[in-house]
């Protein structure tokens, strides 16, 4: 009799250690060719998400703006608007 309960209760352990992996992977698993982060699956996770969405904006606005500054830089200081440059440094005369 301990023999066959001990065996039933391995089955039913494995059976709801199956059932329990089944129900997490569903929630939030990466799928082919996923871009952004898996969705999320607290309160927690939807702020990082938020997060992470904000710092992007902010991360493309500053790369925008120092493109912008570079481009303006090389057109404006280069070598066919200035073809004899200044050989003062530092102001000298203050």
């Amino acid at each position: 009799m301990l023999v066959l309960s001990r065996s039933i209760a391995c089955v039913s352990a494995l059976v709801v250690l199956t059932a329990a992996s089944v129900a997490l992977a569903a929630l939030g698993h990466p799928t082919p060719w996923q871009t952004g982060l898996q969705d999320a699956g607290s309160p927690v996770m939807e702020n990082i998400i938020w997060f992470h969405n904000l710092l992007l904006i902010v991360i493309t606005l500053i790369t925008v703006v120092v493109l912008v500054l570079l481009v303006w830089v090389m057109v404006r200081f280069n070598q066919r608007a200035h073809p004899a440059p200044s050989r003062t440094t530092h102001r000298t005369s203050l």
